[in-house]
């Protein structure tokens, strides 16, 4: 077995340990309840260790986002409450991004390289559509709500983005959502659910700018249609 097909063995290892690990969890997670009962003493810690905390909380943030774990939103909520809502959009890009490159990376290591020399031809369109409006594509998908952060992670892995277009564009793209989750955690001792925080007009609006992204893409499609 070559060097590439090891790498490839060991990304589907992982991919496998993130399926067992929710399966696994069965929902035993830090939830929204549990935040809510002891957001007093919480508070308390993070006032009294503040750099601890905010450590601590990245570090959360960056595993769930690594290992695909379904508390991102409630830790940003969570990031509003106890630290304000700018400052906590701040902590959760941080975390949310780290994560997300550390997940890229590995993905790029472990698939990426296997599939592009494995399919080069049947690869050659898509990575020119990539190279053109690559930061369009993962603009588009880190904006939309119900996009999960896994399978973006993996596009971008598998492909030829580079990594500086992938930061900016996962920085830039999870901030409408974020800024949305950390103004509701000033209330959230009055959240009933998580799924109650995008409302119709929000997810409405975040898909019309996820469409946006796409305007230049469909524009140039036209032309070269008409041409």
């Amino acid at each position: 077995m070559n060097n590439l097909k090891k790498r490839f063995f060991w990304g589907l290892i992982f991919l496998a340990g993130i399926v067992l690990l929710h399966i696994f969890l069965n929902g035993n997670l830090m939830n929204l309840l549990q935040v809510q009962q002891h957001r007093e003493s919480l508070q308390a810690f993070i006032q009294n260790r503040y750099l601890f905390s905010v450590f601590l909380y990245l570090l959360i943030f960056i595993c769930a986002t690594v290992l695909s774990v379904p508390i991102t939103v409630l830790l940003t909520v969570a990031a509003g409450y106890f630290f304000g809502v700018w400052t906590g959009l701040i902590y959760a890009n941080i975390g949310a991004t780290t994560g997300a490159i550390i997940s890229f990376l590995l993905f790029r290591y472990f698939l990426g390289d296997f599939v592009q020399n494995r399919y080069p031809d049947r690869l050659k369109a898509f990575n020119r559509e990539i190279e053109v409006h690559g930061p369009n594509y993962l603009l588009t998908m880190q904006i939309l709500p119900f996009t999960p952060t896994l399978l973006i992670n993996i596009f971008a892995g598998v492909s030829q983005i580079r990594l500086w277009t992938f930061v900016w564009t996962t920085s830039l793209g999870i901030l409408p959502g974020s800024l949305i989750y950390t103004l509701s955690g000033r209330h959230l001792s009055q959240i009933g659910s998580l799924k109650e925080l995008i409302s119709f007009r929000s997810a409405l609006l975040l898909v019309l700018l996820a469409i946006l992204m796409l305007v230049p893409i469909f524009f140039k499609w036209w032309n070269g249609r008409r041409g």
